[in-house]
């Protein structure tokens, strides 16, 4: 049996540097979600037989730290509203997921009491290559809308009412905080559209909440638990979430990356972080406004949580474009 051996990529500063700025250009509209399928094939192709050409892999078109094609800002990205006791964990869950996918993010004013008070919402810019930043906002906007479903869940009628209670009390609110909810929701539902089987008032004080989430515990098999602190529970959720959300997307992305490459998909991020601050200047995150005393039973039901979520088992949406595709978000997390 022969065995077949790669020939070594040629550098690419040993390509002339109007065939590197074709072949980036032939790169960057293969990427493109928008590019038709007909012209995705046709540059694909031509971007192949020049890679074939001159031994070139497609990661090395950005090995330079000048590369021709820069990277791209993204503005107004809403993390959460003014004053949630949640921005922190939601803003580093979008700093996290950044970088594993190359992508620098900040936000604006990150967290200042004074803003929350004046009613901003937390907003993030981020900066990234294209399909970096394409392939980033559609799993941060999936993981981000599933921490705020599990822990700011509103009303839904297709539900039952125990339902919904127990969807609440697993999002830590309060027994006041559950009436007040639903009574916003039936005083604002016609009589006739109010679900079957629903009261038409809440009373917080009867128990009759608390008999609800029993019941749907006790038929999902789960045992019944009382927040002694809810705030410190939905924290404690949110850290436990994050971490493990992190976690499981860097394995993902860790068993998507080609041997070798770490180097060169860390020098990508490099060229991110550089042009970064090379436009926004230096960047500090200030510490937790809303930092509670951690709840462990809070933090093992977010990381339960974030183990259900479906994450994309290949965060590459051009897998089969060689190494450089499969860089989104190969660098390991840093500072």
């Amino acid at each position: 049996m022969t065995t077949s051996t790669q020939p070594n990529p040629t550098p690419s500063s040993e390509v002339p540097e109007a065939m590197l700025n074709r072949m980036r250009y032939y790169a960057e509209i293969v990427s493109r979600e928008s590019t038709p399928d007909g012209e995705r094939r046709m540059f694909a192709e031509r971007l192949a037989a020049l890679q074939t050409k001159y031994s070139l892999e497609e990661w090395q078109l950005y090995q330079d730290a000048k590369a021709t094609i820069t990277p791209q800002v993204r503005t107004r990205i809403f993390i959460a509203p003014s004053g949630h006791p949640l921005s922190f964990d939601l803003a580093q869950l979008a700093n996290f997921s950044g970088q594993l996918f190359n992508v620098k993010v900040h936000f604006n004013g990150m967290l200042s009491r004074k803003e929350y008070l004046q009613g901003y919402n937390l907003e993030a810019t981020a900066m990234g290559f294209e399909t970096d930043l394409l392939m980033w906002e559609a799993t941060f906007t999936k993981i981000h809308l599933y921490m705020f479903e599990m822990l700011s869940p509103t009303v839904n009628p297709d539900l039952s009412f125990d339902e919904n209670v127990y969807r609440f009390h697993r999002a830590g609110l309060t027994w006041p905080q559950m009436a007040d909810v639903l009574n916003a929701y039936l005083s604002r539902t016609s009589a006739d559209e109010i679900p079957q089987g629903w009261p038409t008032t809440v009373n917080a004080r009867d128990g009759k909440l608390k008999r609800s989430a029993i019941r749907v515990y006790k038929t999902n098999g789960e045992t019944y638990a009382v927040h002694k602190n809810p705030v410190a529970y939905r924290k404690s959720f949110a850290n436990g979430y994050v971490g493990r959300i992190v976690t499981r997307l860097r394995e993902a992305i860790d068993a998507v990356r080609s041997t070798g490459s770490d180097l060169v998909l860390a020098s990508k991020y490099d060229v991110v972080k550089t042009a970064h601050s090379e436009k926004f200047g230096a960047m500090s995150h200030p510490n937790d406004p809303h930092a509670t005393k951690p709840d462990p039973m809070g933090f093992l039901d977010g990381v339960s949580a974030a183990n259900k979520i479906n994450l994309p088992t290949n965060p590459d949406p051009n897998a089969n474009q060689n190494a450089n595709q499969n860089a989104k978000g190969s660098s390991e997390i840093a500072s």
